[in-house]
Order: structure tokens, then sequence, then C-alpha cells
């Protein structure tokens, strides 16, 4: 009977007990800018408790970038399911609570529905294999996702989310003698930025057929450029013609190339034909002596380098983002006073700089001229490594929040760097009280970026002995003293709400205080920021002074370092005065990086 009695007041304590709520994430998946919804579509739930904002949006990043990689053939890609399992690969070690939850197909309306699901934070993920997702730094990511939060009180979550589908550049490319360009590979380009330089970055290559018809897909919406790259024939009979390097609409210069607008359709009949030129190819020969040689065998004295950099004096938007590399063809034991000699270069005005310094920074800039012959006698002066002192300095006055100079992190970087150098750095950590040492080329034109303080102070100087340097640059240099000056007194915080042209909140926009025109060289003078969900941004730690303030709903990274890019849109800007240590609010409508500024 007791036995009985006691059943029975466990049964009813268990439906007593109140069972935590369950919850329902449901939506539809449409066709950007439209209500058609896009069926058969994998969606998949993931559970996300486990990680940080940061660490969340670096794994969303490598699933985009796997998907990417499909999309492009790369790396056995080109097939939804392998990319698939690539994908589920990389969440199974992603963290301890992170996991797949479930993955579904969107019926004949779009919609997907998940059921029955515990409290927690959870990323709906969607992709699909010639689709793409919202911008992401200016351009149309990949895949598209969004994260909820599942609380007790609230477990019913409808959402939408939004593809774009992939268009094509497609068209016929004859080679220099009006056959087939057969075997070759033509590349479709977009333009961004490096360090607020403006470049080129290949974006999908595809074969040309034996009828000289290609085919440039899945493309996402937006700006590209096509060229073909024919391989040298470093065995053509000298003043022999071959098919050159040439860009739509049968152009060599990047420069000159027409734009392919893509936008609601495809890009057909982009026919071009390659231009050609004689197999000229021309050496440079000189002297480069390498300041710190190289380990050799006994009785082998090389004080030369084994290569160099040859990068277009002109504008060269392809060349600059990835600098051509030559190899030193005289051996190492018949290198005692640094000779070399390169060979197979195209005809050109070049920057001509060795590589492999250990320092990692460029020294010893020459400019070639190989237009009409060889460049014979060059000689190359690459200075030898110096260090240079410096100090972590506090600027008087009371702190908002303390600063520990030891715990201040410097990054050198060079200045006014060609394109494809300017992403270099090397980090120097300060210690004992803020003291550091910068290593590299003598003379080498170098700046300094701050990390590693609060966000309530900011970089307000660099000086070399009492002069500023902070928006001039500087040498490296083993008689001079560094000063870096870090201010935790007088920073400004700019509270700033951001609005979509509809008038709501634009989550995920690119904030930029600009600064005035004679600052606007340095790139530690500019404040960028992006909002949250909610479309806020706070921003401490700002220099006192005077600027212009631009939100873009999503704009590439650096754009608005480049002159050129900024000018289009000051007009938008709001201009901000922020007195010393003040408080300031502010409103911002979003610009469509999309739109036409002008």
């Amino acid at each position: 009977m007791k036995l009985r009695l006691l059943a029975i007041v466990l049964v009813w304590s268990a439906i007593q007990t109140p069972q935590p709520a369950r919850g329902t994430i449901s939506g539809r998946v449409f066709k950007s800018g439209t209500s058609e919804p896009i069926p058969n579509t994998p969606v998949t739930l993931i559970s996300t408790a486990g990680l940080s904002d940061s660490a969340l949006a670096g794994l969303l990043d490598q699933m985009a970038q796997l998907v990417t990689a499909g999309l492009q053939g790369q790396g056995g890609g080109g097939s939804q399911d392998l990319t698939i399992r690539q994908v589920s690969n990389l969440l199974q070690t992603a963290g301890p609570n992170v996991s797949t939850q479930a993955s579904v197909l969107t019926d004949r309306a779009g919609h997907f529905e998940f059921a029955d699901l515990p409290s927690g934070r959870y990323t709906v993920w969607v992709q699909r294999f010639n689709y793409f997702g919202p911008l992401q730094d200016g351009f149309p990511a990949s895949t598209a996702s969004l994260t909820i939060s599942m609380e007790a009180s609230n477990t019913a979550h409808a959402v939408d989310l939004f593809l774009t589908p992939g268009l094509a550049i497609t068209g016929r490319v004859l080679d220099a003698l009006g056959q087939p360009a057969y075997g070759m590979a033509i590349t479709a380009y977009r333009s961004t930025f490096t360090a607020g330089n403006p470049v080129w970055s290949p974006v999908l290559s595809r074969p040309i057929d034996d009828r000289g018809e290609y085919r440039l897909a899945p493309l996402a919406p937006g700006d590209y450029y096509v060229g073909v790259s024919p391989r040298p024939n470093y065995d053509a009979t000298a003043g022999q013609s071959q098919s050159i390097r040439t860009f739509f609409p049968g152009v060599s210069e990047p420069s000159e190339a027409t734009k392919l607008r893509l936008k609601d359709s495809d890009a057909p009949r982009v026919d071009f034909a390659l231009r050609s030129a004689p197999a000229a190819f021309f050496k440079i020969s000189g002297f480069a002596v390498n300041p710190v040689p190289y380990p050799s065998p006994p009785g082998v004295v090389d004080n030369g380098f084994s290569s160099f950099y040859l990068i277009p004096v002109e504008s060269n938007l392809v060349d600059n983002f990835s600098p051509g590399t030559f190899a030193n063809l005289v051996a190492a034991p018949n290198r005692a006073a640094g000779e070399f000699e390169i060979r197979f270069v195209r005809p050109g005005i070049y920057e001509l700089y060795p590589a492999g310094l250990s320092s990692g920074l460029l020294s010893g800039r020459t400019i070639v001229d190989v237009r009409s012959g060889d460049a014979v006698g060059v000689r190359v002066l690459a200075n030898a490594d110096v260090n240079m002192a410096g100090k972590v300095v506090i600027a008087d006055g009371i702190p908002q929040r303390p600063v520990n100079p030891d715990e201040v992190r410097l990054v050198l970087k060079p200045w006014n760097a060609p394109a494809a150098f300017a992403g270099k750095s090397v980090a120097v950590p300060a210690h004992d009280g803020g003291q550091f040492a910068l290593k590299g080329p003598a003379g080498s034109p170098v700046t300094l970026q701050v990390s590693g303080v609060p966000d309530t102070a900011y970089l307000s100087d660099i000086r070399v002995g009492p002069n500023s340097v902070f928006d001039s640059g500087f040498g490296l240099s083993s008689s001079e003293q560094l000063q870096v000056v870090i201010d935790a007194t007088t920073g400004a915080t700019l509270e700033t709400t951001v609005q979509n042209i509809a008038g709501l909140p634009a989550p995920h926009a690119r904030v930029v205080l600009v600064p005035r025109e004679e600052q606007r060289q340095n790139p530690s003078r500019y404040k960028v920021g992006t909002t949250d969900d909610d479309g806020r941004l706070m921003m401490r730690g700002v220099a006192p002074g005077s600027y212009s303030a631009i939100a873009w709903d999503s704009v590439p990274d650096t754009a608005w370092l480049n002159k050129e890019f900024l000018s289009k849109y000051l007009d938008q800007a709001t201009a901000v005065t922020l007195p010393s240590g003040a408080q300031v609010k502010l409103q911002l409508k979003a610009i469509s990086f999309n739109a036409d500024p002008r």
C-alpha cells in the first residue's frame, strides 16, 4: 500500500512540475527584392550557444569560404554534396557546444520549420549553389544566415532569408591569329581595395572551349572585368608575334578595360580577340649587395639576392595586386659582388626591389626602364637593418581607464608602399615601462598602429625627437628616438544610430569617421565601427576634433582610405565635432553601396 501511495505521489509531482518551454523557428526563403519563394533550398539549424560573437562570425566566414571554393571548383569543389560534407566536418570541430540540430529543404512556398527546440542560441544557415546572400564588405556573400536567441518567454520565431540568383558572362575569344583561344582560361575580376589602393581581385576562372566559347558562372550581381592571360612563349623566335594578356573589349591595359555590370540578367556576347606583340623579353642585370648575406658553403662568397620583385610603375590594377617575382639567374658562387640577372621581363617601366630581406620590409627601390631594350649595369642599394629605440608615453591627465604601457601592442607597417605590400606588418611588443625597438632597413618609410589599449584611449601622436611624424610616416634610423603618445584622458564618445532607406534600424552597417582633409593620408586618424542588430554603435576613445561621419549598408574594407572613392560620398556625410571628453549622439542614414553616388 505504501509503495502504491509513493508511486501516485511521484506521478502527481511529475505532472505538476513545469516542463521547460520548447520553441519553434520557422520562416521562408525568398529571391532578393521579391516575394518569390525558393523551393528545395537547404536550410541548416546550428546550435551556437558555446561561441562568442566573434567566434561565431569566424565560423560563419569559414563556412562561406567553403561554399565559395565549391562554386569556383577549387579543392575538388563544384559539388554541392561535397561542400555540405566539408561544412559538416567543420562544424564537428567548431566547439563542444556547437552542433547541427537539423537540416531541411524548403517546400514549394519556400517555407521551413524547426520545432520542439529547447531554449538557447541558434543560427539558421542557408546556402544553395548558384545563389548568393546579402552584402558582406561590399560584395554578396555565398551564404545567408540569421542568429536567434530563444528565451523561455519567447519560443516562437519567424524569420525570412533572401538569396539572389547567380548570373553569367558569356562570349567568344579568338587568339592573335583569329583562331579559337582553346585551352586558355578567362578570368572575371572585380575592383576592390587594399589599404585604400584600388586593385583587381580575381573572382572566377573558366576554360575556353574548342570553339573559343566560354561561360563565367555563377557570378553574383555586381561589376566585373574579364581578361585572358596567355602563357608567355619564352621559346618564341625574337620578333615573332604572339598573343598577350588582353581584357575586354580587346585592350592590353587594365585601366582601358570596359566594365561589365551584372544586375538583373546575364551579360551575353562578350566577345573579343587577343592582342599580339612581338615576342620581346628583356633582361635586367647589375649589382645588388645583400647587407646580410645568406649562409654559404665553405669557399663560396654569396653577397647577392636570390630573387627580386618587379612592380609596374604605371597604375596596373592586376600586377600591383600580385607582384612578379623573378629569380636571380646568377649562381651563388658567382655573386661575390652582388651580381644579378633576371630575364623574360615584358617591356615596361618597373620598380625593382630585392626580395628576402629578413625584416620583410622593402628596401632598395630602383626604377628600371626596359621598354625598348635590356637594362644593364643597374645598381640597387639595399640598406642593412637598424634598431630604432622607442617608448610608449601616456599623456598627462586623469585617465578614463588606466593604461599599462607594457600591454600596448604596436604594429610596424610600410608607409605609402605598393598595394601588394601595403598589408605587410610586424608586431612590436612593449616592455619595461613601454620600451620597444623597431627593426628594419635603414631609411625604410614606415608608420605605427596601436592596439592593446582600453577602448577609451587612442594613439594621439608619434614623435621623432620634438617633431610629429604621425601624419607623414618616418624613416627607420638608429640615431633617432621615437615616442608613441597614448591619450587616455580626452577621448570622446559617440553614440550612433543608423537607419536604412526605409527608416528602420540598419544592422551591420559600416560607420566611418573621416578626419580633416590634411589628415586623411593617415589610416590611424579614421575611426571605424559596425552597428549591432539594432543599428546602434558606440564609439569610445575618439580623438577630439572635427569629422565627416558616413554610414554604408556595406562597403569594401579600407575603401574609404581611397581619395577618389571617398569623394563620391562626402556630400552625403554628416559633419560632427567632438570636444575633449564629450559624449555626443548622432543619427545617420545608411548609404547603399550598390547605388551610384552621383
